[in-house]
């Protein structure tokens, strides 16, 4: 079972460096979008979601990956993401309660 686990790069030293590597990832990984089905559900100042991946490519993915793809390039406040077969499941941080966030 593969998984993935991020502080955020919100008050490090790093921040910006961190910051620009996921940023740098996310724009070669946006031709994903159509090719995995995300479900997300808030919880408090968190959402989770599962992702299914839909064809070959996506499938070979990595958790960080997916996690990036999820959080839409942010990951400000550190996520996770763990594949259990073919789907990913996780979680990543925001800043507030995740009223209508999903």
């Amino acid at each position: 079972m593969e998984s993935y686990s991020f502080d955020g790069y919100a008050h490090k030293l790093n921040e910006n460096e961190l910051r620009e590597d996921i940023a740098r990832r996310h724009e070669q990984l946006k031709r994903f979008r159509d090719d995995i089905k995300i479900t997300k559900s808030t919880g408090y100042a968190h959402i989770k979601f599962t992702a299914i991946p839909l064809t070959d490519e996506a499938r070979q993915l990595s958790a960080r990956d997916i996690l990036i793809i999820a959080d839409n390039g942010n990951l400000c406040f550190g996520g996770k993401c763990q594949r259990v077969k073919n789907c990913f499941i996780g979680r990543y941080n925001i800043d507030q309660p995740a009223q209508g966030r999903a």
